[in-house]
């Protein structure tokens, strides 16, 4: 998933300027000054009826959500102490992302004791984007949401997290704390003041938590760096071993063949390791040779959302936008040109919370209805697969039929920088 700051080159540099505008103006005190991300409301497909091959294993089931945290009864804050804590948010590079918080081997592996008063910093070590969540005394928050007036229009961000949630001072573990590391913050470092356990995770990926158990000094017990280092190493083995083993087994399509020789092929748009945390962020294959009047179809088959997206040839086609800014009113706002300043219309919306501008899904995470491919235009899948936090709907599946010969690329909007990209070769008949 992708914040603001990341897919602002999809956009154009003139949105930075307006988004900028709008963080400054509009941050409340105690947040961080940023914006979001990672897609879409689909509609609906006018694709041939397909379902995934029955060979693809089932995505696994959603974990809980991080419960409610409850801590000990309120004592006194401590001055911090020197005492201080580095937990590892996910691993990996490229397509393969490791979905864990690695922390303390005696603790699951996820979780770490601290003395009351250590600062602890999360810090990222992967190339994908993570939230560090703790829901205090508040409902975990859904990322994706439809629009409140009319949910029939592109769904958005949800407001609540198109700002960092900080501390600030030290946390009592009540109050409502998320990042996007490291696009709202390099890293995000809390002090925590009271005894008690508080449970954390990931807004963007399932089964992603962690936890902090806040005890008092001389406690037995306490987490120190090296052991939390050693997990890393141990869990990056694991899991890289995990990944060779799916790409040499699900690394290939399925095909079905049709009648008058126009076949049917499957491609992964994702995939998992069963029960664990392990992503791959890629499309299996990436490449795909088929015959002039095939039909390919995309299924996700992870916890994850996709996108499918041919961009446009030529300089005159569409930009693929992930995103756009609109008013609650409906009103897509044009960003201006860059260096001048924003629009009045923006900025007496500003004054405004209750037309502040939102974030939202914009051509390119919108389904393209024209199931033939013609070499030309945009065709975008828009958002694909399923998620919990996601309440927009989204399908699983998205097919083409390719009658034009060539090659022609294409990517996951979200997670093009991970390298998710394919190629599909239509070879004349």
């Amino acid at each position: 998933m992708r914040r603001v700051a990341v897919v602002l080159g999809a956009l154009t540099a003139s949105i930075g300027a307006l988004i900028a505008t709008f963080v400054v103006l509009t941050a409340p005190v105690g947040q961080a000054q940023v914006a979001p991300v990672p897609p879409v409301q689909p509609t609906p497909a006018q694709v041939p009826t397909v379902q995934a091959p029955t060979q693809a294993p089932p995505a696994q089931p959603p974990t809980a959500q991080a419960p409610a945290v409850q801590p000990a009864p309120a004592q006194a804050p401590l001055t911090q102490s020197r005492a201080a804590l580095r937990v590892y948010v996910g691993q990996g590079t490229g397509s393969i992302a490791q979905e864990d918080f690695v922390g303390d081997p005696i603790y699951g592996g996820n979780g770490v004791r601290v003395a009351q008063g250590t600062t602890v910093t999360w810090a990222v070590e992967s190339d994908e984007l993570h939230t560090v969540t703790f829901p205090g005394n508040e409902p975990i928050p859904n990322v994706f949401i439809p629009q409140p007036e009319d949910p029939s229009r592109p769904g958005m961000l949800n407001p609540q997290l198109l700002l960092a949630s900080l501390p600030t001072g030290a946390w009592d573990g009540s109050s409502f704390i998320s990042a996007e590391l490291p696009t709202d913050l390099t890293e995000l470092s809390i002090t925590f003041s009271r005894i008690g356990k508080y449970n954390y995770l990931c807004l963007y990926h399932v089964g992603m938590v962690g936890s902090v158990e806040v005890v008092p000094p001389g406690t037995p017990g306490i987490t120190t760096q090296a052991a939390i280092d050693a997990q890393a190493s141990a869990l990056d083995a694991i899991r890289q071993g995990q990944a060779d083993l799916i790409y040499a087994t699900r690394n290939r399509p399925t095909r079905i063949e049709g009648p008058r020789g126009a076949d049917l092929w499957f491609v992964r748009a994702g995939t998992d390791w069963r029960g664990e945390n392990l992503d791959i962020q890629a499309f299996l294959p990436s490449a795909l040779t088929v015959g002039q009047g095939d039909t390919v179809a995309w299924y996700v088959d992870h916890l994850q959302p996709h996108t499918v997206t041919f961009r446009a040839n030529g300089a005159n086609g569409p930009p693929a936008n992930l995103f756009q800014l609109q008013l609650p009113d409906g009103t897509i706002l044009t960003p201006p040109a860059p260096g001048s300043e924003p629009p009045p219309e923006l900025l007496a919306a500003l004054e405004d919370p209750n037309s502040a501008p939102r974030l939202v899904f914009g051509n390119g995470a919108l389904r393209t209805n024209n199931p033939i491919y013609d070499g030309q235009g945009m065709y975008s899948s828009g958002l694909i697969g399923e998620h919990p936090r996601i309440t927009v709907p989204m399908e699983k599946v998205w097919a083409l039929t390719f009658n034009t010969p060539g090659t022609f690329q294409y990517v996951c909007l979200l997670h093009e920088e991970q390298g998710m990209k394919g190629t599909i070769t239509v070879q004349a008949r």
